[in-house]
């Protein structure tokens, strides 16, 4: 897997990422196990980024992400999680600094980390 420079910050990344999203399962049922094989199969072909957000299954894909981080702590993860699209309704009020914190110590704690990689605000940029 080729990697390149995440922004100006010297991390190294895989050029291929993996979205996880339907390991949440708000479009279907995940068993854990079948979760598991395809972060797993994603690190063995050379992933390193996985994009995902609090509210993928209400924390579940972020609590995976954590128990893969746990299980492969030599697979050198950068984690991208989102914030934000638990506000609503979407508009600018809903984002205060303490419903970013409280999202990011969500996230923290649904990782099993002290850090997060890398947050991004998800909102609904049509009412903002």
């Amino acid at each position: 897997m080729r990697t390149r420079e995440l922004g100006r910050t010297g991390c190294q990344v895989s050029i291929v990422g993996l979205g996880c999203c339907q390991l949440g399962g708000d479009w279907g049922r995940v068993d854990d196990s079948d979760a598991m094989d395809v972060l797993h199969a994603a690190v063995e072909a050379g992933v390193t980024v996985l994009d995902i957000a609090d509210v993928y299954g209400d924390g579940r894909s972020e609590l995976l992400i954590g128990r893969l981080s746990a299980e492969r702590p030599d697979a050198g993860l950068t984690v991208a999680t989102k914030m934000g699209r638990r506000a609503s309704p979407h508009v600018p009020e809903a984002f205060t600094l303490q419903a970013f914190r409280n999202w990011i110590d969500r996230s923290r704690a649904n990782l099993g980390v002290e850090v997060l990689d890398l947050v991004q605000l998800s909102a609904d940029i049509s009412v903002l």
